[in-house]
């Protein structure tokens, strides 16, 4: 197969994730959040998978330009290849959710699948560092797969902040999945970002992320909150050894 053949092959898959939409809350909660709501929300308001890539790949370079010491050495191209590509598992499987359709175990192999079928168009030794990131991103076990992760965290908790600061209700009990109500019944709060930035803090704190990681995420969720009234800073109080 020729180069260009490669680069159009790739290229109808990007654009077939434009069609992928993201998260059951675009595509069918917000139509309940209110009646206004509904009258006023638009095809603009629900994102592809394409377009939540892509703000995945830039927020995870503005990190690497914003805090250089904390990603000294690390391969930047091989880091944005996997943030941008990290989903493209969804062309086979779709966005999966907890509302009905499928269990997140089942995403799996069919993703890597995807994964491994776009990478392996690549020479050899690019390849396996990618795979090699990728598997780290799903692990979460090194400083980059957690960073990754934790820019992949922050624009599906981003988008909701942006909603809710355009008068979008996040706090309809009725659209809220199990998975939602037993994520946000910690705090009482049945609201979706408060859940979902539940799902967050316990994603950090069970894979023992780096804290300068957690101290981006703290920085960077604040500043948005500061735009609506929502408690979620209030849970990234240091203990008293000055972890989060």
């Amino acid at each position: 197969m020729s180069a260009a053949q490669i680069l159009w092959d790739n290229w109808s898959k990007y654009d077939d994730l434009d069609r992928v939409y993201r998260q059951g809350f675009l595509v069918a909660r917000i139509y309940g959040f209110g009646n206004e709501a509904k009258s006023t929300i638009d095809k603009y308001h629900v994102e592809s998978t394409l377009t939540h890539s892509g703000r995945v790949g830039m927020l995870f370079s503005d990190m690497m330009d914003l805090w250089p010491a904390y990603f000294e050495g690390i391969d930047k191209y091989s880091a944005l290849k996997v943030a941008l590509n990290h989903d493209i598992g969804e062309l086979a499987v779709g966005d999966v959710v907890d509302d009905g359709r499928t269990e997140h175990e089942d995403k799996k192999d069919p993703e890597w699948q995807a994964v491994q079928e776009h990478y392996f168009s690549l020479p050899e030794e690019t390849y396996l560092k990618l795979k090699t990131t990728h598997r780290e991103f799903e692990k979460s076990n090194t400083f980059l797969g957690q960073s990754i992760k934790l820019a992949d965290k922050l624009d599906f908790i981003a988008e909701l902040i942006k909603l809710s600061s355009d008068g979008y209700i996040m706090g309809n009990r009725q659209y809220f999945t199990e998975g939602d109500l037993a994520l946000a019944k910690e705090i009482h709060y049945y609201n979706l970002i408060d859940a979902c930035g539940n799902h967050l803090r316990h994603l950090v704190k069970e894979h023992d992320f780096d804290q300068r990681l957690v101290q981006i995420a703290v920085q960077f969720l604040t500043c948005g909150l500061e735009t609506i009234d929502r408690p979620f800073f209030k849970w990234w109080q240091p203990d008293e050894y000055g972890r989060y």
